[in-house]
């Protein structure tokens, strides 16, 4: 399991799955290779290919909190695991830089109080 610990969130009892890791680079080689790294880790992710893509897909995953928010009055567990355990940012990309993209993932950060 993802840490070397399992730890059970439901009255299934199964494992929880390891958080996904969102790859943003511009380079499809450097992706390949990424999604492969992860992959033997058991670590599943997606793939952004510019800044501006990275941030939509972290957008879409905070309008969904919001939607099932209003919608129940809490977060739905299923949605809360499509948050992503950790960002892989190229430095240099067009568009918008990797420090760029960070400096935003950092705002959004505040307005929504993400982890």
């Amino acid at each position: 399991s993802f840490g070397g610990k399992e730890t059970n969130h439901s009255d299934s009892h199964e494992p929880r799955r390891p958080p996904s890791f969102l790859v943003v680079d511009d380079e499809p080689f450097n992706q390949i290779v990424m999604e492969k790294l992860l992959a033997l880790l058991n670590v599943p992710c997606d793939l952004a290919s510019s800044g501006p893509e990275g941030l939509e897909c972290l957008t879409q995953i905070i309008h969904n909190r919001q939607l099932s928010y209003e919608n129940n009055g809490q977060d739905d567990e299923e949605n809360l695991l499509q948050q992503y355990g950790g960002i892989i940012v190229d430095y240099d990309m067009p568009f918008m830089s990797g420090p760029e993209l960070i400096q935003r993932i950092r705002k959004l950060e505040s307005q929504h109080k993400l982890p």
